[in-house]
């Protein structure tokens, strides 16, 4: 949603979408400034000429059909290892040189890639999965929204419980009551957020990603 209000509202029109990882000496894929708008809002775009990429298996590794989510994975401009941490490097790097990126996504047809979540941030409650970033670009669509973060927390008797805290644009108002019930009317109650709440700012690291583990910790303490 961000994308789009960039390109369409401030028409930056050759703004383009990169996706690497420190592992893979940064990009791994990229999106051009001549793709279509929809190409360039929502995927992350083509692997670079140096990479190979392939979407697996979560449980087994098997490669997977296109449109079919699975494991981010990336072969080719790759480190050599983490320093000083064999089990760390055998545990990200298989036996066939691909690096399991620990990111959810799919690929179409044409190769571009989309980010769906990160397999480690994937809410279970009720043995049913919840996407946080499915809610994410949904409540991005609120116009006086600035930033949203929706996460899980352990919770005794569902698994885990789902929380969203978010930040308003500066000079509006939003209640929770009111994303909760936007909310209601674009998903089903399998991905009900129970406890919804705005707040003043994130716990960032110095990179400025927000450090999701740390909002799981306030809302346990929080919540139950």
């Amino acid at each position: 949603e961000l994308m789009k209000r960039l390109v369409v509202d401030i028409e930056i029109s050759d703004i383009t979408v990169g996706y690497g990882i420190t592992e893979a000496s940064s990009w791994i894929t990229m999106t051009r400034p001549n793709d279509p708008i929809e190409l360039r809002v929502t995927t992350i775009g083509l692997p670079l000429e140096c990479n190979e990429v392939k979407i697996v298996d979560t449980s087994t590794g098997e490669d997977l059909p296109t449109e079919v989510q699975g494991e981010i994975c990336t072969r080719g401009f790759l480190m050599k290892e983490y320093f000083k941490m064999p089990s760390a490097t055998t545990a990200a790097i298989d036996k066939d040189g691909w690096f399991h990126t620990g990111d959810l996504g799919m690929m179409d047809t044409r190769g571009y890639v989309r980010i769906t979540g990160r397999i480690k941030e994937v809410i279970i409650r009720d043995d049913t999965e919840i996407l946080p970033v499915e809610l994410e670009e949904i409540i991005y669509n609120l116009q006086d929204i600035s930033e949203v973060q929706v996460f899980g927390f352990p919770h005794p008797d569902r698994g885990q419980e789902v929380a969203v805290w978010f930040r308003v644009k500066e000079g509006k108002k939003l209640s929770a009551q009111e994303v909760y019930n936007y909310l209601k009317k674009k998903t089903n109650i399998t991905v009900d957020p129970r406890y919804i709440k705005t707040v003043q700012q994130f716990p960032m690291t110095r990179s400025g990603k927000v450090q999701k583990f740390k909002l799981a910790e306030m809302a346990e303490k929080e919540y139950t």
